[in-house]
Parts: C-alpha cells; structure tokens; sequence
C-alpha cells in the first residue's frame, strides 16, 4: 500500500523538483500517515493526502510549506 503511495509522490515530487526519480527519497511518517517527504537534487519537498470525495485520496504539495533547499552535504 505504502509503495504505491510512495511511488506516486516520487513521480509528483520528480517533476515538481526537476529531479530524477532515482535520486529522490521518499519519507513517510507513521505518527502523520496522510503526510510525505521528498527530498533530492538539494531540496525538500512536502506533501498531504488530500481526500476530497469519500475513498478517493490524492497526494498534492503541501501548500502550507515551501520548498526548501537542503545543506549542500545533503544533496
């Protein structure tokens, strides 16, 4: 379940960063199940579960948080 979910940020966060998949890491947090975390080619993306009709969830930028540059060791 998770992988698919996983698979879907990175695709998202890849053309959002310009970044290839393969160097993007995708972070779930188990204590924030509708909350993810891409990071790669030096930035930081979040994203939420947004579920606008019952059983039909997507997964979008988090518009509440920008994108963020990561320290130059992270990239």
């Amino acid at each position: 379940m998770y992988t698919v979910h996983n698979d879907f940020v990175r695709d998202a966060a890849s053309k959002d960063m310009n970044c290839p998949k393969g160097k993007l890491k995708v972070t779930h947090y188990t204590n924030k199940p509708n909350k993810k975390t891409a990071e790669g080619c030096g930035e930081r993306v979040h994203y939420v579960q947004v579920c606008p009709d019952k059983g039909k969830c997507t997964w979008q930028r988090d518009p509440r948080k920008p994108a963020q540059k990561l320290p130059a060791a992270a990239k």
